[in-house]
C-alpha cells in the first residue's frame, strides 16, 4: 500500500457540529494505517486544540487531538492570526501545538499528497 500525505485544516468549533470530531477521527484513522498527517487550525477550529475541555454530551475533541500527539505522528499548528482574534495564546493550548502563518499552511498543502477542510 502506498502511504500517503495528508494536510487536515479544521475551520470549525467544536461542539457546535460535529467536523471537528470526524476530523480527528478521519486524522487518528490515518496515522494508524501508517499515513503522514499535518493537522492545521484556523478560524474557530483553534478552539478543538484548548486545554481544559470537558464536555458532557459530546466526544472530547481535545482527547483525540491528545491521543493523535501521542503517536509522536502529528504535527498540529495554528493560525496566529486567528488565535490574536480570539485571545488565544499558545499556551492555552495542549502540549505540541505550534503558532503558525498561512505561510505554513500554504506550504503544509503545497507538500501534501490530499488536503481537506473541515
Amino acid at each position: 500500500m502506498i502511504m500517503a500525505s495528508v494536510c487536515i485544516i479544521i475551520g470549525q468549533a467544536p461542539y457546535t457540529a460535529e467536523r471537528p470530531y470526524t476530523a480527528m477521527r478521519f486524522v487518528n484513522t490515518a496515522i494508524l494505517e501508517g499515513h503522514s498527517v499535518k493537522l492545521f487550525l484556523i478560524e474557530d477550529g483553534i478552539f478543538a486544540a484548548l486545554k481544559g475541555q470537558n464536555p458532557t454530551e459530546y466526544p472530547s475533541v481535545k482527547q483525540w487531538i491528545e491521543q493523535g500527539m501521542e503517536t509522536r505522528k502529528l504535527e498540529i499548528k495554528a493560525c496566529g492570526v486567528c488565535m490574536k482574534a480570539r485571545g488565544i495564546t499558545e499556551a492555552d493550548f495542549v502540549t505540541g501545538v505550534k503558532t503558525a502563518s498561512m505561510h505554513d499552511l500554504v506550504a503544509w498543502v503545497a507538500g501534501s499528497d490530499k488536503s481537506l477542510f473541515f
